[in-house]
């Protein structure tokens, strides 16, 4: 019985693993045609997400062209015109340039590099990451925050007041930390180029003039792309004030004095507030960021970008005579009300690569062109290619299910199987517990009783037979019927049941032996029998001749 319980408790478990497993197949051939087939019916997007399309940008519009470049219908009023050497006016949802003038001209940026600066190290600087002022800190040219040398700093607090205040202490201390100047300028330079910003050449993290470096308007406003998708960029850019540690001078005790401090360096006391100098953030409603710059050089330099509903435009500008927001505020409204209806004139950048991706070069740009060739005079083998990438993927996943399910189920089976053998090995203790039990209480088998002799009338003496109550072989116990002994022993003193004495048997039990040809039968007799195994009560029957 126990054999069968345990061979029968299997096979729910074999259904399980063929339910799973049937579920997993099922499962991978339904996602097979959902991933393959997009991938095989078109598979132009495919070739072109492999590597983003950089194509330069005179090859497909007038961005190069000079003067003032725009397209509008003859019923659309023209753009209202920026007092600036440069400038674009773009759509960033659409990439469409609608407005331009001087876009791929090269210019002395300012504090615009601060942009590219800053999403550059934000993505390998910890907040919380403790920056040491230095007195080179302290003493650099241009805006500056007030850090005092030997005092401690974390990165948040710099990124703050380089982007808000257009610190370039700020620029100087976070530059130093990512590993110093020449390393920072070029992790700048890679992230340049994953945005597309081909003109840009960093020079300093915080835009001073330096020889050879420049930058232009439309890779101004790629650089603003790239800085409003790296999240913790773009929450600064929205902040209008920042509460930034204040040092005050301590003042020297007289000499002699007992506590005389012998340290110089400036106490902390308060906080002095870091507001934005984006003048859109302050005066247009929708500014979601920008930076602005000034040297003598360069000018005035700025880029910001406003969404409004479903539409997000930037300008970006260069060599201005002014940085006036009415006449961005202007533009930006002109855009709102005509951009949908103005024709692109130029396209920004393709898509924008995330901080550490490989920078794109010669070997991208081949790579690109070639994804274009073979998408042009190739579609079926792209088309090929795609799809034995879904397949492959499809597997993959399918793989991976089925692993899961074969494991999941292995280590339900070998639990199951471990709280089978608990069981049977407590059945089996509390069967020897319950057997040791009854033993103890049964009792001791009885001595037979003492042989009566009995006599005939006018005769000798004869033996007489002793009637025995049956044993129960398989708990050893037996136990005599004393009313039944009697009777059998007054009718064989009558004399007319002759029999001999009982013989014990090999196996513990008795019989009675016939005398001259008869036998005795006694079907055992009434009474109880003593001992835990007794059968059943019968009833006396006769004793007679056979």
């Amino acid at each position: 019985m126990a054999g069968n319980r345990f061979q029968g408790s299997h096979r729910p478990v074999g259904r399980r693993h063929g339910t799973v497993g049937s579920v997993a197949l099922a499962v991978a051939l339904l996602a097979a045609p959902l991933t393959a087939l997009p991938a095989a019916a078109a598979p132009a997007p495919a070739a072109a997400a492999a590597a983003p399309m950089l194509a330069p940008a005179e090859d497909r519009d007038r961005l190069r062209d000079s003067g003032v470049v725009v397209d509008v219908p003859t019923d659309v009023p023209a753009p209202p015109e920026l007092a600036a050497a440069a400038y674009v006016l773009a759509d960033l949802g659409s990439g469409d340039v609608l407005l331009a003038r001087g876009a791929h001209e090269a210019h002395l940026s300012a504090s615009t590099m601060k942009l590219l600066t800053a999403q550059t190290l934000m993505p390998r600087l910890a907040g919380d990451t403790k920056i040491r002022a230095t007195d080179s800190d302290a003493s650099v040219d241009g805006t500056r925050v007030g850090m005092v040398p030997g005092r401690e700093y974390t990165a948040d607090q710099l990124f703050h007041a380089l982007l808000m205040g257009s610190a370039n202490d700020a620029g100087e201390a976070l530059a130093r930390a990512n590993g110093g100047l020449e390393n920072t300028l070029t992790q700048m330079s890679e992230r340049a180029a994953q945005l597309g910003a081909k003109d840009t050449v960093p020079k300093t993290p915080h835009g001073l003039d330096a020889d050879g470096q420049q930058t232009t308007a439309y890779d101004l406003v790629a650089i603003l792309r790239g800085a409003l998708d790296t999240p913790a960029v773009a929450q600064i850019l929205t902040t209008q004030t920042y509460p930034f540690p204040k040092y005050v001078p301590v003042e020297t005790p007289p000499a002699g004095s007992s506590d005389q401090d012998t340290s110089s360096a400036p106490s902390l006391a308060g906080t002095q507030q870091v507001a934005s100098q984006n003048k859109l953030l302050w005066n247009y409603e929708g500014a979601i960021g920008g930076k602005d710059g000034y040297t003598d050089a360069a000018g005035h330099t700025y880029v910001g970008a406003v969404r409004k509903g479903d539409k997000t435009y930037a300008v970006s500008f260069m060599g201005a005579t002014s940085n006036d927001w009415k006449a961005m505020a202007a533009l930006l409204d002109w855009a709102f009300a005509n951009g949908t209806k103005a024709k692109a004139v130029g396209k920004l950048p393709g898509a924008v690569a995330p901080v550490g991706a490989p920078a794109a070069g010669p070997a991208a740009d081949a790579k690109a062109a070639t994804s274009v060739d073979a998408t042009e005079g190739g579609g079926v083998l792209a088309a090929i290619g795609a799809f034995l990438l879904a397949v492959l993927r499809v597997l993959g996943w399918t793989i991976l299910v089925l692993g899961v399910a074969a494991v999941a189920l292995r280590v339900r089976k070998l639990r199951r199987d471990a709280a089978r053998r608990e069981a049977r090995r407590r059945r089996l203790e509390a069967d020897l517990v319950a057997g040791l039990d009854a033993a103890a209480r049964r009792p001791q088998r009885p001595a037979m009783p003492p042989q009566r002799p009995a006599t005939q009338a006018g005769s000798t003496r004869r033996e007489v037979p002793v009637v025995a109550t049956a044993y129960d072989s398989a708990y050893g116990s037996g136990a005599y019927d004393a009313a039944a002994y009697d009777s059998a022993y007054d009718m064989a003193a009558d004399g007319t049941v002759p029999y001999q004495l009982p013989q014990g048997e090999p196996d513990g039990s008795w019989s009675v032996r016939p005398v001259g040809g008869r036998t005795a039968q006694a079907d055992s007799f009434a009474g109880p029998v003593a001992g835990p195994a007794a059968g059943p009560v019968r009833t006396k029957e006769r004793i007679g001749r056979q």
